[in-house]
């Protein structure tokens, strides 16, 4: 995830742009931490916590380089511990330092990953995902000075973290993928030599073995790995 923190002209590009677009869609509201009750039955979903628990990471960086008191007051919440469900994964890795993000960027960036969610491979996941956010999610921040490049950076490098992120998957998937292919081939090339050798004995001693009839069904069945194994290349090579 570090490498979406990566000064990139690319990146600058986008920002403008998206700070462009954000500027008069976010309102002005306090962002005042609410009340947590004491106990709270509602089971969050694995995805929540994880979600949670990367944008506490990502709010902690966009913080670190933001000297407005407002707005580091509206990207974090507290440290310690929290008690809404989707706060479980953090609780448990926490040993005091790591941060509860304000909900408000939880929800926004709840939004955009069940938006990216739908498409992850479109090659315009990014600009679909942005448009698809900012004409339904109502954004709100404290600070009106920099309401615009706060959120376009929390926007930004949230998306273009899930972009790596599914990249390096789809990676992973097809690696493994093809060693799989690869241990079927040499499967079949091992069984293919195997009754070759076995067809190539003289009929004499398949004759004295009593193993005619099973000349024949291995025939068969050379015939067909000879196949497979064609098969099997063909998948591998695409």
């Amino acid at each position: 995830m570090r490498l979406a923190f990566q000064p990139d002209e690319q990146q600058t590009s986008r920002l403008d742009s998206l700070r462009a677009r954000l500027d008069g869609l976010i309102e002005v509201g306090s962002w005042e931490c609410e009340d947590v009750l004491e106990h709270d039955y509602r089971m969050a979903d694995t995805v929540d916590c994880i979600i949670y628990y990367v944008t506490g990471y990502l709010c902690r960086n966009i913080g670190k380089k933001t000297v407005c008191a407002t707005c580091r007051d509206g990207l974090i919440k507290q440290t310690g511990f929290c008690g809404i469900p989707e706060a479980d994964l953090v609780n448990c890795k926490t040993r005091g330092k790591l941060i509860h993000l304000n909900l408000n960027i939880y929800y926004l960036l709840k939004a955009t990953e069940k938006e990216f969610a739908k498409q992850p491979s479109d090659n315009c996941v990014y600009n679909k995902t942005l448009d698809h956010v900012l004409l339904t999610y109502l954004f709100m921040f404290s600070c009106s000075l920099h309401k615009a490049d706060v959120m376009a950076k929390v926007l930004h490098y949230y998306i273009c973290m899930r972009m790596r992120q599914h990249c390096k998957q789809q990676r992973q998937k097809e690696a493994k993928k093809s060693q799989e292919m690869r241990k079927r081939s040499k499967l079949v090339r091992v069984a293919l030599c195997f009754t070759v050798t076995f067809l190539l004995l003289p009929e004499s001693l398949l004759q004295l073995l009593g193993l005619v009839r099973f000349q024949t069904t291995l025939s068969c069945l050379a015939a067909w790995l000879g196949y497979v194994h064609l098969e099997s290349r063909h998948c591998h090579i695409y």
